[in-house]
């Protein structure tokens, strides 16, 4: 059995032997340094120091160059000093890496990115960072990289769905006034039907009242019309409509509005023109007419017969009713005037 090695008594000290220097390590001084290194970010430095510490304390028990009393610990520097240098260069060298690193490429990759987001630099710019933030930066910059795609992408379908919407928005528009137009023009003279004139009439009444201005309806009835038809078929009929239509538009104002009353009757609204200013365009829808009929082979020709009034004539309190049955009355006297008479005019107006 072996036995336990005893180490040697420390030899006695000479009395010629000049005092060692010592150097007092108090509790307050420690507190402070504590605080210092709790409140730095240089913990790897930390522990390579408290690594260093507890060596040089091991060495000087080892060697009898620490002695501790009840008041104060005392160390004898000498050797063990070169050690604790050794520590803090070490130290010294764990902070310049961590700094050279972490913390500097850190600091410049969060400025690089915010200069980035706000477009003072390029995304490339990424790449300058060093250190071992070299791999994330990559990373980062290939996901802007992917961003930026990602919103290219986003941008291209948003301009495809505008012009997307824009065609169909146009197609719709162009529905719209093909059913309008189905709605409110008769479809085989191209002037405005029956039910557009039952819209239209009552509001420009109440308009001309709210003016205090001439508003003149026209009737207008195509004479021997059934002749036409039972001569030269129905066909003929339809084709004399469409060319009696077709001069109705191109022979009043813009501001006229023909309208198909039913069968072969037409009507014309004239807003803001007294009964001198219609019985002219009576004159000449008549002579036009007139001269359409003599192209055709059947006797006796088709002609135009017109009642006229106007608003103004009728008093304030006249609607759109009593016009219609003024109008009515006038055309089917100037008809009555016709046969007794075929020399008599085709317009009549109100007495």
């Amino acid at each position: 059995m072996t036995e336990p090695r005893l180490d040697p008594p420390h030899p006695a000290r000479p009395a010629t032997e000049p005092p060692r220097e010592n150097f007092v390590i108090s509790p307050p001084l420690m507190a402070r340094q504590l605080r210092w290194y709790r409140s730095s970010s240089a913990w790897p430095a930390l522990a390579a120091m408290l690594i260093c510490l507890a060596t040089v304390m091991l060495v000087a028990i080892r060697q009898g160059r620490l002695r501790i009393d009840d008041t104060s610990l005392h160390i004898d520097w000498t050797f063990p000093l070169m050690l604790a240098g050794g520590g803090l260069i070490g130290s010294l060298l764990i902070i310049v890496h961590r700094w050279s690193q972490w913390s500097a490429p850190m600091r410049q990759l969060r400025d690089t990115l915010r200069r980035v987001r706000e477009g003072q630099v390029p995304m490339d710019d990424l790449a300058k960072v060093g250190g071992c933030l070299t791999p994330l930066a990559e990373d980062v910059r290939a996901l802007f990289r992917d961003l930026r795609l990602a919103k290219m992408d986003l941008a291209l379908l948003q301009q495809e769905m505008s012009q997307r919407v824009a065609n169909r928005t146009d197609a719709l528009e162009r529905s719209l006034g093909t059913l309008r137009h189905q709605v409110t023009r008769d479809a085989l003279t191209g002037v405005y039907n029956r039910r557009m004139f039952d819209q239209c009439l009552p509001d420009l009444v109440l308009r001309a009242r709210a003016e205090n201005s001439s508003l003149t309806l026209m009737m207008i009835d195509v004479d021997y019309f059934k002749q036409v038809n039972d001569t030269l078929g129905h066909a003929a009929g339809d084709e004399l409509l469409r060319s009696i239509g077709q001069l109705l538009r191109s022979t009043v104002r813009d501001a006229d509005l023909p309208f198909r009353f039913g069968g072969d009757e037409f009507c014309v609204i004239l807003p803001k023109t007294p009964l001198r200013g219609a019985e002219l365009l009576a004159g000449r829808l008549g002579s036009l007419v007139e001269a359409l009929g003599k192209t055709l082979r059947v006797t006796p020709p088709p002609r135009m017969s017109i009642g006229m009034v106007d608003l103004a004539e009728l008093g304030r309190d006249a609607n759109a009713a009593q016009m219609v049955a003024l109008a009515d009355r006038n055309l089917y006297d100037v008809k009555i005037a016709r046969k007794a008479l075929p020399s008599q005019g085709s317009t009549a107006r109100v007495a």
